[in-house]
């Protein structure tokens, strides 16, 4: 990903990280859940043919310590 995209993803996942503190039903989620979650849906929404790899390589890390995106929006 260039510098621009990544800066959007950035932007993005700070955004839907502040944001989860608003809510408390997502408030109470681990930190790293929240913070995975964020992450995977930035990559998956901005750019997804840049950022299509990225995502499915998140995803494999997320998954291979337990984490996958459905526990990541509960």
């Amino acid at each position: 990903m260039d510098m621009q995209v990544q800066d959007m993803v950035s932007e993005l996942v700070d955004y839907q990280i502040n944001l989860s503190m608003t809510k408390s039903e997502i408030s109470i989620a681990k930190a790293s859940h929240i913070a995975i979650a964020s992450l995977l849906n930035a990559t998956k929404c901005i750019c997804p043919e840049e950022a299509g790899n990225l995502h499915e390589h998140l995803r494999d890390i997320s998954l291979s310590f337990g984490i996958d995106e459905k526990s990541c929006t509960r």
